[in-house]
């Protein structure tokens, strides 16, 4: 199974973005499914280190990032 153009919008309330990308993730890394997050630079909506106010453009250290980094950092060739 390949997974492709998940994602969250960013200014999703309470910080809900992070636990959702999380949440999805554990599922997809579960079942063993091949993954891509969609829009890692595509539209605002989706990206993960702008934070959670639209009309801030700003790069944030924000859990989101942080959750993706991880995730992706589990897929390295040895």
């Amino acid at each position: 199974m390949f997974v492709t153009e998940f994602s969250c919008i960013r200014w999703a309330e309470n910080g809900s973005q992070a636990r959702w990308i999380k949440d999805t993730i554990d599922v997809f890394e579960e079942y063993g499914w091949d993954w891509t997050y969609h829009g890692v630079d595509d539209w605002d909506g989706w990206q993960v280190g702008l934070g959670e106010d639209p009309a801030n453009q700003t790069p944030v250290e924000d859990a989101s990032k942080q959750v993706l980094v991880e995730a992706l950092s589990k897929n390295k060739n040895n």
